[in-house]
């Protein structure tokens, strides 16, 4: 997993970390309880996820098992 460094010419909403697993594109929004999405962050997700990539928006390690393993309780 890469953690992406935000930064004065980076992809506008980009995702906080980027990882691959088995061949497939990972990206992790991490938000705090509270946290919203951007605008620009929804449209990078929706990028991501036409084109074949898995993204995550994750406010703990749940949301990223669930993600992978489905509903953990």
């Amino acid at each position: 997993m890469v953690k992406i460094h935000q930064s004065l010419g980076s992809y506008p909403g980009i995702a906080d970390l980027y990882a691959v697993k088995g061949g497939r594109s990972i990206w992790v929004e991490v938000k705090t309880p509270a946290g919203r999405q951007s605008e620009v962050q929804r449209e990078f997700q929706r990028q991501v996820e036409e084109h074949g990539g898995v993204y995550v928006l994750a406010r703990g390690i749940k949301d990223l098992l669930e993600k992978e393993y489905g509903n953990i309780g």
